[in-house]
């Protein structure tokens, strides 16, 4: 048992002095011959995350645009004639009823009138 305390104590050790050496106020951190404090670090992987999402935000919007440049481009107008030949009877017919109408109510007021 005692020997487990030990093990537990010596772990323990470890861990402090882990922390000791690279959570203090003094760490300094080389890096290709340039030193670093792990908050220069930390802010340095938060502007480079940023500027990387940026770009690959940057990126879809771009090809986005293409697409939908690509798809302007290749439009063909649906052929409407067939719509428009409808609405031309249509209106006809309702033209044709209207006078119909007008025979039916103005002409007997007319009569009636004299």
């Amino acid at each position: 048992m005692s020997e487990e305390i030990k093990d537990v104590n010596a772990k323990i050790d470890e861990a402090e002095a882990a922390v000791k050496k690279y959570a203090s106020k003094d760490t300094v951190i080389s890096i290709g011959g340039y030193e670093f404090t792990p908050a220069k670090l930390m802010v340095a992987f938060t502007l480079a995350s940023s500027l990387l999402g940026g770009l690959y935000g940057a990126f879809e919007v771009y090809k986005d645009y293409m697409g939908m440049k690509k798809k302007i481009a290749e439009y063909v107008a649906p052929d409407l004639t067939e719509f428009d030949n409808g609405l031309l009877s249509l209106t006809k017919r309702l033209r044709k009823q209207k006078i119909r109408l007008m025979k039916q109510m103005v002409i007997p007021v007319i009569l009636r009138m004299t």
